[in-house]
């Protein structure tokens, strides 16, 4: 489980945040570890903007396109997860276990839950500790910062936790890879599109110039026709 406590937590990642606070609180967060703005600068702003990246070498860049985002090859990281203690759950929410190290709730020990798993919020501990029910079945008791609301996805939940770390390790790998392919195949389409284009201008203007060199070539011959009859008219005189 990624706690987001040190610069290297974010890189090549991408955020999608939906009100200006949150942006203020991603944006100080980098700056407290180490980062900055692709220019150097640790200043909180462009607060009404949706869409952050985060690269090693280029630090917190910005997008505009939703559609952009979604198909960006950074790994996608949520707000509620690099800061678990905001999160707001009630009664009835279906949440996914992503650790269980920092509950400390000895009675945990006596049920069967694994990382991955899908639960339902049974009820909230008044010292903000949540009951969790999976299959109607009690899990356990367990911190706001041990549960995501995204699917830990492709989890094997039968599997040991360091089994599943080397899963999801994997798992991340793949789809980086996956990722640049789409990337390099994008653009290579891309590449193939404007050749297209600039092909079809390029025999558009040669068509043009084709029409033109008729055009002239029929004056030539007009010009000419006309020059000959007038010769022949100086021949009679």
């Amino acid at each position: 489980m990624t706690e987001y406590n040190k610069l290297e937590d974010f890189y090549n990642t991408k955020i999608e945040l939906d009100t200006p606070e949150k942006v203020r609180k991603f944006q100080e967060k980098i700056f407290r570890l180490g980062g900055a703005w692709c220019s150097g600068k640790k200043k909180v702003h462009l607060l009404n903007r949706k869409y952050f990246y985060y690269d090693k070498t280029e630090g917190i860049t910005i997008g505009i396109n939703k559609n952009y985002f979604d198909k960006h090859h950074n790994k996608q990281i949520y707000y509620e997860d690099i800061f678990p203690e905001e999160q707001e759950f009630k009664k009835g929410d279906i949440v996914y276990l992503k650790g269980t190290k920092s509950t400390g709730n000895k009675w945990n020990e006596y049920f069967n839950h694994k990382v991955g798993m899908k639960c339902e919020i049974e009820y909230i501990l008044n010292y903000g500790d949540l009951a969790l029910c999976h299959n109607n079945e009690n899990r356990g008791f367990f911190l706001p910062q041990d549960v995501s609301r995204e699917p830990i996805e492709k989890l094997n939940i039968t599997k040991t936790k360091e089994d599943n770390k080397m899963e999801l390790k994997n798992m991340n790998e793949d789809n980086l890879i996956i990722a640049k392919q789409q990337f390099e195949e994008e653009r290579a389409n891309e590449e193939i599109r404007v050749a297209k284009a600039e092909y079809a201008r390029l025999a558009d203007r040669l068509d043009t110039l084709n029409r033109e060199i008729k055009t002239r070539e029929e004056e030539k011959k007009e010009i000419k026709d006309k020059m000959k009859l007038f010769d022949e008219k100086k021949k009679k005189k």
